[in-house]
C-alpha cells in the first residue's frame, strides 16, 4: 500500500490502493470482498477481546 496516498471519503475510509488490493484478493480467493472483510473483523475482535467473541 502506498502510504503517501490520502484517504478519500467513499463510504469506507480506506485508501484507494487498499480497495484495489481487496478486489484482487477476492478474485484470487474466489470469494466476495465482504467475506474477506468479515473474516478480518472476526480475527481482529478475537485477538483484541478474546475467543468468547468468536462467531459460532
Amino acid at each position: 500500500m502506498d502510504s503517501d496516498e490520502s484517504p478519500q471519503a467513499r463510504g469506507t475510509q480506506m485508501r484507494p490502493s487498499r480497495h484495489e488490493q481487496l478486489r484482487d484478493l477476492a478474485y484470487i480467493e474466489k470469494r466476495k470482498f465482504w467475506m474477506i472483510l468479515d473474516d478480518a473483523l472476526e480475527l481482529y475482535v478475537t485477538q483484541t477481546y478474546g475467543k468468547q467473541y468468536k462467531r459460532k
